[in-house]
Parts: structure tokens; C-alpha cells; sequence
């Protein structure tokens, strides 16, 4: 009953009997025990119909707030927003080094910058991945001691509220398909290039995460002459070869003096530079090996690029489309994200109002069964 409000707000109780199957008096029970618990309001009477004019009901975004937190090593970001999404207050926050203890520390004080006490829990997007079976992160080599940490219970603790923790790139995709690009698909990837690299996988609607929490680890997949030779437990074979070190090596391959990082050397490549011109080409090949990689596994119907080095789509989209389709003989459709850098923040405010809303109706089932 509340997911056929929320897609279409202000209708009767014949119009969700409608829609949704169920019969009146249902439809009015649940009306009642949804305004019960301030998730549905009556808002206004219908107009210009044959016949009495009928009580229109729409759900209520401030219900309850809910906490989006996106962890960098750097940076900690945070939003709290309605259960509509719509952004109540935002604040970023340094990180003092990257190590466990500042980056709590850096949560805390954002969570307090934005006024989240009252929210009803906090989404968190971590590097890493968050092993189903423990709690604990695992594969997060560039924040110190993070390694190990049962994160929602270390979060909870510096936050004072309920915690979910998901990894920031399964976020991100989760963000483009509640409010990006990834709107209205059914099997997607969201791709973010940048000091590393990872995947988001939406299939079927759903984020999937495999069976250990780290499905979309795609920087583990085996390229080049000798992987197992190479073999790095931080970073595996295809990270080495699509991430900023990798640009920065591969305009040195042209020019050995050549120093720039990665942002230097797009910009470059935009002015015709020969170096900045190898490295893209380097780039863009690389881009299409991971993408083929992932479709010839899943049948992608679109990739969506995100990060430091997959934003740069004016550069790498078209030949890495190209180099895609002599690649898989069924090659998905390639887009930049629609959310840019907050892509994980909004895909944190998405899982956290699905979940309030559910924690909502389960404590007044609970509460009704208690009193009966």
C-alpha cells in the first residue's frame, strides 16, 4: 500500500483497491494503521468526478529522518534527509590520517555537523567489502586498522543510533537507481575508475552482492601476461592496469620523465598532447577489457562511469564503446552516472528511508500484537 502511494501520491482509497488488488475494507485498514504510525496523511478530497467526493491520502516524508554517510580517506560526507530523500542538512568533514580512529572520529563530528541525533538511522558507505557472515570489513588496504572492524557496531557506538553499512560502490549504484541513471533499469553496473577501482551490480532490480559481500571486486579480475606472476592480495591484476597509478604509468611507457597525475594528463590530452592522447587510448582499452570481462558474465544492458578517472567520459566514452563492441559480440550500453561524487551519499539516503519505513511498521505490528 505505501510503495503504490509513494509512486503515485493523493489517491482514493477505490483508486489504491485499484491498483493494488486488495479490497476496500483492506485497503481502508491499512490506510488506518499507515496514519497511525504518521506514514500517510489524508490531503484533501477529490474534485470534478461523478459521484461524492472521496478522502485522497499521500505518504509523509518527514515520518522520519535517516542519516547517508560516505566514507573517504580523506573525507567524510554526510546528509540527512527526509524519507523522500530531499536533504535536510549536509557537512563534510577532513580526516585526520587514513586510519580507523579518525575516520570514526570524522563520522562523529559530521553526524553532529548535520543534526542527526534524532534520525531514525544512518546508511554508511564504506571502502572495502562487509562480510555477510561476520560484520567485518575486509579488502580496505588504504585506511589503516579498518581491516577487521565489525563497522556497524564500531559506527553505532560514535553515532548513537541503528547503523547499516554497505560497501560505498554498491551505494553508489543503489543511488543511480533510485534517482540517476540507473532509473527504470533491470541490470546495470556502476563502475567507479579512480585511485581504485570497483563495481556495483544491479540485477534483476536488485544490488547483488555475491556470496562473501564482494561481488563487483572487478579490480581482481585476471588481465595481462602473467596475473598469478603478479599477484598483489592489496590490488589485483585489473586495478594495476584501470586506475590513476595506471594512467600515470602509462603516459611514462611514452615519456619516461613524465610526472603529471592523472588529471594533469586528461587535461592535456584535451589540448592534443601526445603523452596525455597515449595515455587515454591506454585508459579507454582498459576500460572496455573490464567492462567485456563483466558482460560476457552477466549480459549487462547498461554501465554507468563514475570516480576521479571514469568521469572523464568525454575522453574515454566513445572508444571505449567502440573497443567494447570488438570485444563482446552483445555489448551493453555505456553512460556516465547522472549523480557525480554524491551518487553514494544518495544511494545511502535510499536504503535508509526503505529501511525506517520498514522498522516503522514492524515496531507497530509489534506494538498491536503486544496490546492484544
Amino acid at each position: 500500500m505505501l510503495e503504490a502511494l509513494r509512486r503515485a501520491p493523493r489517491r482514493s482509497r477505490a483508486e489504491l483497491a485499484s491498483e493494488t488488488g486488495l479490497s476496500k475494507p483492506t485497503v481502508s485498514s491499512a490506510l488506518r494503521s499507515l496514519s497511525g504510525i504518521g506514514l500517510v496523511r489524508e490531503r484533501g478530497r477529490s474534485m470534478g468526478r461523478r459521484g461524492p467526493s472521496a478522502s485522497l491520502y499521500e505518504p509523509v516524508p518527514e515520518a522520519a529522518l535517516v542519516v547517508g554517510i560516505d566514507i573517504g580517506v580523506h573525507h567524510v560526507r554526510a546528509v540527512v534527509a527526509d524519507l523522500d530523500g530531499v536533504p535536510r542538512a549536509e557537512a563534510e568533514q577532513a580526516v585526520g590520517g587514513p586510519d580507523a580512529s579518525h575516520i570514526l572520529e570524522a563520522v562523529h563530528a559530521a553526524h553532529v555537523q548535520v543534526g542527526g541525533a534524532e534520525a531514525e538511522l544512518a546508511v554508511v558507505g564504506s571502502p572495502g567489502v562487509v562480510d555477510p557472515a561476520t560484520g567485518r570489513i575486509r579488502s580496505a588496504p588504504n585506511i589503516t586498522s579498518w581491516e577487521g572492524v565489525q563497522v556497524e557496531a564500531a559506527l553505532g557506538d560514535a553515532l548513537g543510533l541503528g547503523v547499516v553499512v554497505e560497501n560505498d560502490v554498491n551505494l553508489a549504484a543503489l543511488g543511480e537507481l533510485a534517482a540517476g541513471a540507473g532509473r527504470g533499469r533491470r541490470s546495470f553496473a556502476y563502475l567507479k575508475v579512480g585511485s581504485g577501482l570497483g563495481a556495483g551490480l544491479v540485477l534483476d532490480g536488485r544490488l547483488f552482492r555475491g556470496h562473501h559481500g564482494a561481488a563487483g571486486e572487478v579490480g581482481y579480475l585476471a588481465v595481462g601476461g602473467d596475473p598469478l606472476g603478479e599477484a598483489d592480495p592489496a590490488r589485483g591484476a585489473m586495478e594495476r592496469r584501470l586506475s590513476q597509478e595506471a594512467v600515470t604509468s602509462a603516459a611514462r611507457a611514452v615519456d619516461a620523465a613524465d610526472d603529471r597525475d592523472p588529471r594533469s594528463l586528461f587535461a592535456a590530452a584535451r589540448r592534443g598532447d601526445p603523452v596525455g592522447r597515449a595515455a587515454v587510448t591506454s585508459t579507454a582499452q582498459a576500460l572496455a577489457v573490464c567492462i567485456a570481462s563483466m558482460t560476457a558474465v552477466l549480459d549487462l544492458e547498461l554501465v554507468l562511469l563514475g570516480g576521479g578517472i571514469g568521469i572523464q567520459t568525454d575522453l574515454l566514452l566513445e572508444p571505449a564503446r567502440v573497443a567494447t563492441r570488438a570485444l563482446v559480440p552483445f555489448a551493453p550500453e555505456i553512460a556516465p552516472g547522472a549523480l557525480g561524487d554524491r551518487a553514494t551519499l544518495l544511494g545511502a539516503v535510499a536504503v535508509g528511508a526503505d529501511t525506517a519505513r520498514t522498522q516503522l511498521i514492524s515496531r507497530s505490528i509489534a506494538t498491536a500484537r503486544a496490546v492484544a
